[in-house]
């Protein structure tokens, strides 16, 4: 996704939707590029859906 992408939610959960996966850890976690790219909306949408919101990557929580 684009970091235009981070921002829109119906984006998001469309792509969710139709498979994507919110503890996917490639390059980084979704939680993780929404909190530093997206809407306070789709950070609360992932951070709903996540196994853990307090999980790192490279040392650093998304929240």
């Amino acid at each position: 996704m684009g970091l235009r992408s981070w921002s829109d939610l119906a984006e998001v959960r469309a792509r969710l939707a139709a498979g994507a996966v919110a503890n996917a850890t490639h390059r980084r976690r979704p939680l993780h590029e929404a909190a530093e790219y997206g809407s306070a909306d789709v950070v609360a949408e992932l951070a709903g859906l996540v196994d853990d919101v307090d999980a790192e990557h490279d040392g650093r929580t998304a929240l």
